[in-house]
C-alpha cells in the first residue's frame, strides 16, 4: 500500500476516493505504519532545464539538481524501513527526472565494435537538434506548444501558395460523426428550455464524466518486474556494493541491474561487511527475493510453485536465524568495538526484516523461543535484547506465550542454581520485568506451565511490589491444577486397591517360596485385619489352582498369628460372610482349616462355642454339602487329636443335624482294613513293581469320598504305622535303623512306597506325605530313591512350602547312583532350576554310564528308565512275547541295526499292534508292542522318533481311537513316544483340514483325545502299572509347564474344528473335556500366570475369526473358568443380561477373567459392533451401556467402586466400546441433557426430579471416567461433528430460559437443585469433549469441526451462566486452551474463514490468532469484495528500469486508478 502511495507522487495517476479511503484505513491499523497524507495531491510536473549541446560531441545526460534539506531527526529503530525511507530523501540526492525525459535520454547504446562495423566516421557525428526555448509553454510528457523542429515532413516544411497567402492554420474538420468542433447549442437548447432541462444537463455531464473516467482508467495488466540480475566481475560487484552502501548514490541507478550470486548467508555477510544502511539492505534483500520467487514461479505450476516459494522463504528464514546465532555466538571472540558494531547491525537488520514481513514469522518465533531456551547464561542477555521487538507477537498466540513463560521460568531456575553475583543482577531484573508483565497482564499464558512448586518459584521471580501479584498467582495455580487433569486419561493405578495389589502379588510369586518375605511384603500392603481374609480367600478360591496355596496360606496365617493377631476370629468371620457370590472350593477350605488345626493355630473348642453362639445349627435339619460352609465345617474338622469331651460335643451337634457319626467311623475302619489287605505295611516281596497296579478305581473313589475328618484320621494312621514299621529295632528285612543289618535287606519294596504315595495324594495330605518321604530318604534302594525323586518333582510346589528342598537334594545327591535314578534326579534339578555343580556332576555320571552300556548310548538320557523295557516273565504275556523275538535277538546281540532294518521292524511291530486294536478288552498286545518299541528305540533314537512321528501322523483318521490312544499312553509311559511329538502332530490337523486331507470331525476328535491324554488322569482306562501311571502323570505335568503355547494352540484348533464340524458327538466330547476339573485347573493356572499368552493363543485368534461358534466356545470356556454355574448356555442370552451378570461376579480374584468375558460379550453379539444406529432399541451396544449406567445409578458407593474397577482393567478395545455406547446413549439428540428421556430409555424405576438427574449424571460420569484411561487408536469420523452439533444445541439450551421450549430450567441461586444437576451434566459433556480432543486432529475432515468447537467454547465464555461460575469458566477456558495448543495452521485458517463476517469473541484472537502477519487489501470486482494479498517481496521503494503505465506488483486497476 505504501509503495503505491509513494509512486503516486512521481506518476500521472489518481486514485479513486473510495479506494483511497480504504487504503488509508488499512494503513492506519498497522502498528508500524507512519502517518499517511490526507489526500493524494495532483502532481504538477516541471520540465527540467534544457541544455544545448554541440552536435559534434556526444550527448550528455543532464539532470537538474534540486536542493533538498536533510532531515535532522534519526530514523526510529523499530519502524518498518520502507515506511520511513519512501518519504525521505538523502541529502544531496538529485531529483528524479520526468518519465518523458528518462525515456528520451536513457536508451541502450550500441557497443563501439558495432558502431565501427555498421557506420562510417561521418555517421558517428550526431546532427544538430533544435531545443525548444526555455520560456515555451509545456504540456505533460514534456511537450512544448507549437515547437516543431524541421524534419522535412511537417506541413510547414512544404511552402505552398495558400500558405504564402493565408498563413499556416488548422482547418476545421467537419464529418458525419465528428462534431466536436461545432456548437451543440442548436440540438440542446430545446431540451434545456423544457421542464426537465436541468436534469438533462446533469445527465449529460454525468455521461461526460463517465466517458472521461473510462477513457482515462488504467486497464493495462501489471508489468512489474524486479531489477534484473546480471553476473558481474568481482571488481564491478564490489563497486556496486560500495554504491549500495553509499547513501548518496540513488537506488534508481542501482536498480538497473543487481549482481547475481549474492543470496542467503553471503548477502547478509556482504551487508554487514559493507555497512549497508538498513533500509538499503532491506531493498537489496527484496530485489534478490523477488527474483528468486519469480524464478520459482516460472519453474513450478500450481501447488508446486506455492510449495517452492514456501520452501525458499523457510530457507531464507533459516539463513537469517543462523546469521543471528553466528553473530551472537561471536561474543568474546572479536575485538570489543568490532563485535558490538556487528551485533548491533545484525539485530537491527533482523528486526527490520521481521517488521517488513520478509521472514516466516511463525518459524522465526519458534526459533527464537528455542534459541532463548537453549542459550547459555553468557549469551542470554543478548538474546533477551531481541524480545521487545517480538514481544507483542509472542503474546498474541497462546502457543507462543505459554512456551515463553516456560522458558522464562526455566532460565530463572538456571540462574538461581548458580551463584548469584552482581553480574547476573541486570539479567534477573530483566527476567523479573518480563515475568511480571506476563503474570499481571497475560496470566492466561501461565496456565498449564507447571505445578504448584514451579509456580511458587515463578512468584519469587515476579516483582512483589505489585499488590495484585499474589492474587494472580493463586488464580493461575488453581487453574493450572485443573488444567493438568485435562489430558484425556485417568490414573488407573490410583483405582487399584491395596487388596487387589496383594492378590496380584500372591498370584505372581514363583519358586522358591519364602513365606517370611511374602508375609513381610503383604504387611506393607494390608493391615492384619485385611491380610487374614485376603490370604484365606486366595488360598481357597475356586478361581485359583495349585494345592500349594493351602499350605502357603496356612504358613502365612501362622506368621500373622505370631505377630499377635487373632487369626481364628478373622477366619470364622470370613466363613460366616461366605455366600453364593464368593467362589470358594469347600474342600480347600476344610483342608486349610485342617492344617491350622494340625499346627494348633485353630482351636476346635473356640469354633464350637462360636457356632453354638451364632445359632448356625438352629435352622439346619440335614447337614449336607449344600449347607453353609461354616456349618459344614463341623462335619469336616479334624478331631483325631481332640479331647474326648470335644469329640462328644461334636457328635451331639452332628446327630442333631441328622449326620451319622457312626457311619463316618465305619468308613475309616473299612479304609484301614482295605489298605491293610492291599499290603500297605506287609507287602510281599515276590510282587514286581513293574506289574503292581495299586488300588482300583472303586477303592480310589471310596477314599476320595471320605470327609476331611476321616481323611485326616486315615492319614495320621498311615503316618504312625509307617513310623512304627521303619523304626523297629529288630533284625529283619524291614529294619532300616540297625547298623548290623546287611544292605541287601535294608530296603522296603517299591510297591509299598507306591501304594502309600498314591493313597496320601488321594487324601490331599501332602504334609503327611512329606513326613513319609523324609523317612524313606535313608533307603539305599535305587528304585525307592527313584520313586522319591519323582514324588518330590510331582509335588514340588507344596513340598517347597513345607520343607526346604535343598535338604532333599543333598540327601539324594549322597546316595548310590544308577542310570534310572540319575535321570529322575536330573528332572528334579531341572524343575527346581538348579544349574550348580551337582547337576554338572550328574550329567557326567550319566555320560560315564552310557559309555559302559553302548547299546543305550543313543537313547535320550532322561527317557531310558522305563520299567516296560525290562524283561516281563508273567505268564499272561508268554504268547505275546513271541512277537518281539527278533527285537530281543538284536537286543541281546552286539550287531548294529541300519535305518532300513529299523524301519522294517518298526512297521512290522506297529502293524501287529494295530491289528490287536480290534480286541478292545485285551491290552496285552499293546503292552508287548510298547516293550518291543522301547527296546527298538535304543538302537537309533533319531530314526525311531522320525518313524514314530510319521506313524502318529498317519493315524489321525483312525476310527478305533480308544485302543490307539491306549497305545499312545503306553508308549509315552515307556518313554518311546514324546508328548511333544504327539502335540506337534495334533497342531498340524487344522492345516491338513484346510488342505482337504482330513475331515473336521476326525481332526477334532483326534485333537480332543490328545488333550484328554495330556490333561486327564487315565481317560482311556489303560492297563498300566502304578509306577508307569505315575510316570505318565509326571510327564503330563512337565509338558504343561514347558509347552503352554502348544497346549493352548490345541484348544484353539479344537474349538475352530468344532465350529466347522457342527457335530453333536464332537461338541459333547469337547464340552465334557473342557468342564473337567483337571482341564479347568490347568487353564486357570495359565489364565492367572500367563494371561497374555492365553489371550494371544486362544482368545484373540478366535475373536478375530468373527465366527459365532468360536465366540460361543470362548464364552463357555470363560464361564467355566469363572466357575459361573448359572450360565450354562449363553448363546441366546442378550449381551446386556450377561453384562449385568458379570457385574455380580466381578471381584478382586475374578477381575482378569471378567475382562476376557467382557471382551467376548462385545464380540459375540454382531449387533454390538453397530455404533451410532438410529434405532436404539436394536443396538446391543446401547443395551450394554444401559446395563453399566443402570448398575452405577442404582449401586452404592462401594459397589460402584467395584464396577469402576471392572471397567478400568478392561482392555482398551473393550473400554472404548463401553464408553462409545455410553456416549451414544447420552449424545443422542432426544436424550441429550434430558433426564426424563434418559430414565425412560434406561427403564429405571426412579422419580423424575433433580436428585435423580444428578445421580444419573454422576452414573454417566463414573462410567466415562472409568473408561477414560483407554486411548482410542482409531477415531470415529463422526464423533467430532457430533460433539460440535451438541455444543450448538447446548448453547441454544442455555440461551433459552423456557424449559418447555427445550431449554434448561431456572439456574439462578434460588433453584440450587436444578443448578447442581446442571453442573453434573455440564461437567459430563465437557469431559466427553476432553476425551475426544485428539479426534479433532486425527481425522482430516475435523479441521472445521475443531474450529467450530473452539468458537463454541469461546461463545460459552460469553454466557452469563458460565461467567458467573468461576469453576465453569476456568473449565471452559482450559478446554479451549487445550484446543488451541498445537492448533495447525490450516485449522487456524479454517477458523478465520468461519469467523469472517461474524462477531468473534474477545478470547478468539488470543486462543487462535487474528492472522499470521500477512497484509492484504480489499477491492471490488463485479460488485463483490475480493481480498488481495500484498506480496512483501515486491514492495520495492524505487521504480524498476522497465517503466510502464502499470508497473507495480499489485495491479493499479484494482484501485480504479486513472491517468491524469
Amino acid at each position: 500500500m505504501e509503495n503505491t502511495t509513494s509512486r503516486s507522487t512521481s506518476r500521472s495517476h489518481t486514485v479513486d476516493s473510495a479506494a483511497n479511503a480504504k487504503l488509508h484505513d488499512d494503513n492506519s491499523t498497522n502498528m508500524h505504519s507512519v502517518r499517511q497524507p490526507d489526500t493524494l495531491n495532483l502532481v504538477s510536473y516541471s520540465c527540467p532545464e534544457a541544455k544545448v549541446l554541440n552536435s559534434r560531441r556526444k550527448k550528455h545526460l543532464g539532470f537538474a539538481v534540486h536542493s533538498v534539506q536533510a532531515s535532522s531527526e534519526p530514523t526510529p529503530q523499530f519502524i518498518q524501513p520502507s515506511k520511513v525511507y519512501y518519504r525521505a530523501r538523502y541529502p544531496g540526492t538529485p531529483p528524479y527526472p520526468t518519465r518523458g525525459a528518462r525515456q528520451k535520454q536513457i536508451q541502450l547504446q550500441p557497443s563501439k565494435s558495432e558502431i565501427s562495423k555498421n557506420t562510417s566516421r561521418r555517421d558517428k557525428l550526431k546532427p544538430y537538434v533544435l531545443e525548444p526555448p526555455v520560456q515555451a509553454q509545456r504540456f505533460p510528457k514534456n511537450k512544448c506548444c507549437d515547437v516543431f523542429p524541421w524534419k522535412g515532413n511537417h506541413p510547414e516544411d512544404h511552402v505552398t501558395d495558400a500558405q504564402a497567402r493565408n498563413g499556416q492554420y488548422d482547418k476545421l474538420f467537419v464529418g458525419k460523426h465528428n462534431n466536436e468542433q461545432g456548437s451543440a447549442r442548436s440540438p440542446l437548447i430545446a431540451t434545456f428550455k423544457q421542464r426537465n432541462g436541468l436534469r438533462s444537463l446533469s445527465s449529460l455531464y454525468l455521461t461526460i464524466l463517465e466517458k472521461r473516467q473510462s477513457y482515462s482508467a488504467v486497464t493495462a495488466t501489471s508489468t512489474f518486474k524486479p531489477p534484473p540480475r546480471v553476473t558481474l566481475p568481482d571488481q564491478k560487484r564490489e563497486a556496486w556494493l560500495r554504491d549500495l552502501a553509499n547513501p548518496l548514490v540513488p537506488l534508481r541507478r542501482l536498480s538497473r541491474t543487481i549482481p547475481h550470486g549474492l543470496k542467503g548467508p553471503a548477502l547478509l555477510e556482504q551487508c554487514v561487511a559493507k555497512s549497508v544502511p538498513t533500509a538499503r539492505a532491506v531493498w537489496f534483500v527484496r530485489c534478490v527475493g523477488a527474483n528468486e520467487l519469480r524464478g520459482l514461479r516460472r519453474k513450478g505450476v500450481g501447488s508446486l510453485a506455492v510449495g517452492g516459494e514456501a520452501k525458499w522463504i523457510n530457507e531464507w528464514t533459516s539463513h537469517v536465524m543462523q546469521f543471528l546465532e553466528k553473530s551472537i555466538g561471536a561474543c568474546g571472540t572479536m575485538t570489543d568495538d568490532l563485535w558490538r558494531t556487528k551485533m548491533h547491525y545484525s539485530i537491527r537488520l533482523a528486526t527490520h526484516l521481521y517488521a517488513e514481513n520478509l521472514l516466516d514469522r511463525m518459524v522465526f518465533l519458534e526459533w527464537y523461543l528455542s534459541f532463548l531456551e537453549s542459550s547459555a547464561l553468557d549469551v542470554l542477555p543478548l538474546v533477551i535484547v531481541l524480545a521487545p521487538a517480538f514481544w507483542e507477537d509472542l503474546l498474541k498466540l497462546r502457543r507462543f506465550s505459554r512456551r515463553l513463560a516456560e522458558v522464562l521460568l526455566a532460565k530463572y531456575e538456571a540462574v538461581i542454581t548458580n551463584n548469584v553475583d552482581q553480574l547476573l543482577m541486570p539479567l534477573i531484573r530483566r527476567l523479573s520485568i518480563m515475568a511480571s508483565n506476563l503474570l499481571l497482564c497475560h496470566r492466561e499464558s501461565l496456565v498449564g506451565v507447571g505445578d504448584g512448586a514451579r509456580l511458587q518459584q515463578f512468584m519469587v521471580l515476579v516483582d512483589s511490589r505489585f499488590s495484585s501479584t499474589q492474587l494472580c498467582l493463586r488464580n493461575v495455580s488453581l487453574r493450572s491444577n485443573y488444567f493438568d487433569g485435562l489430558k484425556g486419561t485417568s490414573n488407573s493405578a490410583s483405582v487399584v486397591s491395596d487388596r487387589r495389589k496383594a492378590v496380584e502379588y500372591l498370584d505372581g510369586i514363583e519358586l522358591p517360596f519364602n513365606a517370611h518375605d511374602i508375609h513381610q511384603q503383604l504387611s506393607f500392603l494390608l493391615s492384619a485385619a485385611d491380610l487374614v481374609p485376603c490370604v484365606f480367600e486366595w488360598a481357597v478360591t475356586s478361581l485359583r489352582t495349585g494345592q500349594y496355596r493351602i499350605y502357603l496360606g496356612a504358613e502365612l496365617l501362622r506368621l500373622a498369628s505370631v505377630d499377635g493377631f487373632n487369626i481364628q476370629t478373622s477366619v470364622m468371620e470370613f466363613l460366616g460372610r461366605l455366600d453364593v457370590h464368593t467362589k470358594v472350593n469347600k474342600d480347600d477350605v476344610y483342608l486349610l482349616i485342617s492344617e491350622l488345626v494340625r499346627t494348633e493355630y485353630f482351636s476346635i473348642a473356640v469354633y464350637l462355642r462360636w457356632l453354638i453362639a451364632k445359632g448356625g445349627l438352629a435352622k439346619i435339619s440335614y447337614l449336607d454339602e449344600g449347607c453353609p460352609c461354616y456349618v459344614r465345617l463341623l462335619a469336616e474338622i479334624p478331631i483325631h487329636s481332640a479331647s474326648a469331651p470335644l469329640r462328644n460335643l461334636r457328635s451331639i451337634l452332628l446327630n442333631g443335624c441328622s449326620f451319622d457319626c457312626n457311619a463316618e467311623e465305619r468308613s475309616v475302619i473299612e479304609s484301614r482294613e482295605m489298605l491293610s489287605m492291599r499290603g500297605m505295611f506287609n507287602m510281599p516281596t515276590n510282587v514286581q513293581a513293574d506289574r503292581y497296579t495299586g488300588l482300583d478305581r472303586h477303592e480310589m473313589e471310596k477314599i476320595r469320598n471320605l470327609t476331611r475328618t476321616a481323611k485326616s484320621e486315615l492319614a495320621q494312621w498311615i503316618k504312625e504305622s509307617f513310623e512304627d514299621l521303619v523304626t523297629r529295632e529288630q533284625t529283619g528285612q524291614y529294619s532300616w535303623r540297625s547298623a548290623s543289618v546287611d544292605s541287601r535287606v535294608n530296603t522296603l519294596p517299591a510297591m509299598q512306597i507306591i501304594l502309600i504315595r498314591d493313597v496320601l495324594e488321594q487324601l490331599s495330605d501332602i504334609a503327611v506325605l512329606l513326613d513319609i518321604i523324609k523317612l524313606v530318604l535313608v533307603s539305599d534302594d535305587w528304585d525307592v530313591l527313584t520313586l522319591v525323586a519323582d514324588t518330590i518333582n510331582y509335588n514340588l510346589e507344596a513340598f517347597w512350602v513345607l520343607h526346604p528342598l535343598n535338604d532333599f537334594v543333598q540327601s539324594l545327591y549322597l546316595k548310590p547312583v544308577s542310570k534310572e535314578f540319575i535321570a529322575s534326579f536330573l528332572d528334579l534339578l531341572t524343575a527346581t532350576g538348579s544349574e550348580g555343580p551337582i547337576r554338572q556332576e550328574m550329567i557326567s555320571d550319566l555320560a560315564v554310564y552310557n559309555q559302559r552300556n553302548p547299546r543305550a548310548t543313543a537313547a535320550h538320557p532322561t527317557v531310558t528308565h522305563s520299567p516296560i523295557s525290562e524283561p516281563m516273565d508273567d505268564d499272561i504275556f508268554d504268547d505275546a512275547d513271541m512277537e518281539n523275538n527278533e527285537i530281543d535277538i538284536l537286543w541281546n546281540s552286539t550287531v548294529e541295526v541300519d535305518k532300513q532294518n529299523l524301519s522294517r521292524i518298526f512297521e512290522t511291530t506297529v502293524s501287529k499292534m494295530e491289528t490287536s486294536f480290534e480286541d478292545t478288552d485285551n491290552q496285552s498286545h499293546i503292552l508287548t508292542a510298547a516293550r518291543g518299541l522301547t527296546k527298538l528305540r535304543q538302537f537309533d533314537a533319531d530314526v525311531f522318533d522320525e518313524l514314530s512321528q510319521r506313524w502318529v501322523l498317519g493315524m489321525q483318521s483312525y476310527s478305533n481311537r480308544i485302543p490307539l490312544f491306549r497305545a499312545f499312553s503306553s508308549l509315552i509311559a515307556g518313554s518311546c513316544l514324546k508328548l511333544d511329538v504327539l502335540a506337534s502332530v495334533a497342531l498340524k490337523v487344522l492345516s491338513q483340514h484346510r488342505e482337504g486331507l482330513t475331515s473336521a470331525f476326525d481332526g477334532g476328535m483326534f485333537i480332543a483325545m490328545v488333550l484328554q491324554l495330556i490333561i486327564q488322569d487315565d481317560p482311556f482306562r489303560t492297563s498300566l502299572s502304578a509306577k508307569d501311571f505315575y510316570t505318565l502323570k509326571l510327564k503330563r505335568k512337565l509338558f504343561v509347564s514347558a509347552s503352554a503355547v502348544g497346549l493352548l494352540g490345541l484348544f484353539r484348533d479344537v474349538f475352530e474344528l468344532c465350529t466347522i464340524s457342527q457335530d453333536d458327538e464332537l461338541n459333547g466330547h469337547v464340552l465334557r473335556l473342557m468342564s473337567s476339573d483337571s482341564t479347568l485347573g490347568i487353564l486357570r493356572g495359565l489364565a492367572i500366570q500367563k494371561l497374555d499368552l492365553l489371550k494371544a493363543q486362544v482368545i484373540e485368534p478366535l475373536v478375530q475369526t468373527k465366527k459365532p461358534g468360536c465366540l460361543s466356545w470362548l464364552q463357555q470356556l470363560v464361564d467355566n473358568l469363572l466357575d459361573d454355574n448359572d450360565s450354562n448356555d449363553n448363546s441366546e442370552v442378550d449381551a446386556h443380561v450377561q453384562v449385568a451378570r458379570l457385574l455380580d461376579l466381578a471381584d478382586d480374584f475374578s477381575i482378569s477373567l471378567c475382562k476376557l468375558k467382557m471382551q467376548i460379550i462385545l464380540n459375540v453379539d454382531p449387533r454390538a459392533e453397530t455404533f451410532g444406529s438410529n434405532d436404539t432399541s436394536l443396538n446391543a451396544g446401547s443395551t450394554i451401556a444401559r446395563s453399566f449406567v443402570r448398575g452405577f445409578a442404582s449401586a452404592s458407593q462401594e459397589r460402584r467402586k467395584i464396577c469402576t474397577d471392572l471397567i478400568t482393567v478392561l482392555s482398551k478395545d473393550c473400554a472404548n466400546k463401553i464408553r462409545a455406547d455410553v456416549e451414544e446413549l447420552f449424545l443422542e439428540w432426544n436424550n441429550f441433557l434430558q433426564t426424563r428421556q434418559l430414565i425412560k430409555q434406561l427403564d429405571l424405576h426412579l422419580v423424575d426430579d433433580h436428585e435423580t438427574g444428578e445421580s444419573l449424571a454422576r452414573a454417566f460420569l463414573s462410567v466415562v471416567e472409568a473408561t477414560s484411561s483407554s486411548t482410542q487408536t482409531t477415531v470415529l469420523q463422526f464423533i467430532p461433528s457430533l460433539l460440535v452439533e451438541r455444543m450448538v444445541k447446548f448453547i441454544q439450551m442455555i440461551s433459552t430460559p423456557d424449559e418447555e421450549a427445550g431449554g434448561v430450567p431456572d439456574l439462578s441461586w434460588r433453584n440450587r437443585d436444578a443448578f447442581s444437576e446442571f453442573r453434573c451434566w455440564f461437567v459430563l459433556f465437557m469431559r466427553l469433549v476432553i476425551l475426544h480432543r485428539a479426534g479433532f486432529t486425527q481425522v482430516k475432515s475435523s479441521m472445521i469441526d475443531q474450529a467450530r468447537m473452539l468458537a463454541g467454547l469461546c461463545c460459552l465464555l460469553q454466557r452469563e451462566i458460565i461467567r458467573n461460575d468461576e469453576a465453569h469458566f476456568e473449565l471452559v477456558l482450559g478446554i479451549a486452551s487445550s484446543f488451541c495448543d498445537g492448533l495447525p495452521d490450516d485449522t487456524r485458517f479454517q477458523l478465520k474463514r468461519y469467523a469472517k463476517g461474524k462477531r468473534s469473541p474477545p478470547m478468539c484472537s488470543y486462543l487462535v490468532g487474528s492472522g499470521d502477519g500477512a497484509e492484504s487489501l480489499k477491492a471490488i470486482q463485479k460488485g463483490k469484495t475480493v481480498e488481495f494479498s500484498i506480496k512483501p517481496w515486491e514492495r520495492l521503494a524505487e521504480p524498476t528500469p522497465g517503466i510502464g503505465e502499470n508497473d507495480v506488483s499489485l495491479s493499479l486497476a484494482l484501485f480504479r486508478t486513472r491517468r491524469f
